[in-house]
C-alpha cells in the first residue's frame, strides 16, 4: 500500500507540474513570466521528500518540453528543475517545519536554481556573446524575485491549510 500511494503521488505531481510548465503566463515576455511550478514543486517536496521530488521535477520538465517545446532542451534548466524538487523535499526531513523554514527554502531555490542554474542555462542558450552573465541576470532578477515571492506566499497558505487539516502528518510522514 505504501508503494502504491507513493507511485500515485509521483504521477499526480508530475502531471500537475507538466500542466503548470505548459501554461505559464507571459506577463512581460521574456522577462516576467508567472508560473505556479514552484508552489507545486514545494507541495511535491512536502509529500515526497528530496529524492522523489527531484525525479518528479526532472520528469515534468522533460515531458513538458516534449509536449510544449520552447526551443531545444536545456540541460541546465532541467537540472535546475530537479534541484528545486530536491531542495523543497528537505522540508519532509524537518521535524516541525514552519513559515520560516518555507521562506529559507525559497531563498535557497531562488539563489541556486533560479538565479544561478536557470539563468546560466538561458544565458548560454540565448545571450552569450550579446550580454555578460551579470547583465542578463540583472534583467531577470527583479521579475524572478516577484515570481518567487508570489509562489512562496502561496506555498505558505497551502502549508497552513494542510497543517490545519492535519493532512501533512497523515499523508507525508506516514507514507
Amino acid at each position: 500500500m505504501k508503494t502504491t500511494k507513493q507511485i500515485a503521488l509521483v504521477g499526480l505531481f508530475t502531471s500537475l507540474l507538466v500542466i503548470a510548465n505548459t501554461f505559464t503566463i507571459q506577463i512581460i515576455p521574456p522577462y516576467f513570466v508567472m508560473s505556479l511550478v514552484l508552489t507545486i514543486s514545494f507541495i511535491a517536496g512536502l509529500f515526497l521528500g528530496p529524492i522523489k521530488s527531484f525525479i518528479v521535477c526532472i520528469l515534468a520538465d522533460l515531458i513538458g518540453c516534449l509536449i510544449h517545446p520552447l526551443g531545444p532542451y536545456n540541460i541546465l534548466v532541467g537540472l535546475s528543475s530537479g534541484m528545486i524538487g530536491l531542495i523543497f523535499g528537505f522540508i519532509k526531513k524537518i521535524e516541525k517545519p514552519n513559515m520560516l523554514t518555507i521562506i529559507n527554502l525559497y531563498i535557497l531555490v531562488t539563489l541556486i536554481c533560479t538565479c544561478f542554474l536557470n539563468t546560466m542555462g538561458l544565458w548560454l542558450m540565448y545571450a552569450v556573446g550579446k550580454k555578460t552573465f551579470f547583465v542578463y541576470l540583472s534583467t531577470r532578477l527583479p521579475w524572478q524575485l516577484i515570481t518567487s515571492g508570489i509562489n512562496c506566499n502561496l506555498s505558505i497558505v497551502v502549508f497552513k491549510l494542510l497543517e490545519k487539516q492535519k493532512l501533512i502528518i497523515k499523508l507525508s510522514w506516514k507514507l
